[in-house]
């Protein structure tokens, strides 16, 4: 069962021109999961951004700090919830309470 996190904030801005070869725009949100280490660990057990919009098109975070497939590992899906199919990219940067970037992923397709 999704839970909405009520108090997340939600930033929009653009990454520097470099980080698109087709010369597109980026999107940047960021997301606070506030007391992330108190949340359930329990395997397909997930928690949910509030929906965001972005290109026109509406989408959620959804976080499984249990993992979804292989239980010890957090995962975490972008969910286009607008009709239609769309294809895009993305990377995910988690940051740490002093502001550190402790993990990110590469951008995908």
């Amino acid at each position: 069962m999704a839970r909405r996190i009520e108090d997340a904030k939600v930033s929009v801005g653009c990454p520097p021109p470099s980080l698109s070869g087709s010369g597109e725009k980026w999107r940047s949100f960021q997301f606070h999961f506030h007391d992330f280490s108190n949340l359930s660990t329990t395997r397909k057990h997930f928690i949910a951004s509030p929906e965001f919009i972005c290109n026109g098109h509406r989408w959620q975070l959804k976080v499984y700090p249990g993992g979804d497939l292989h239980e010890g590992q957090v995962s975490a899906f972008v969910c286009h919830l607008s009709e239609g199919r769309i294809t895009t990219g993305f990377g995910i940067k988690v940051i740490d309470k002093f502001g550190k970037t402790t993990k990110r992923t590469p951008s995908s397709k």
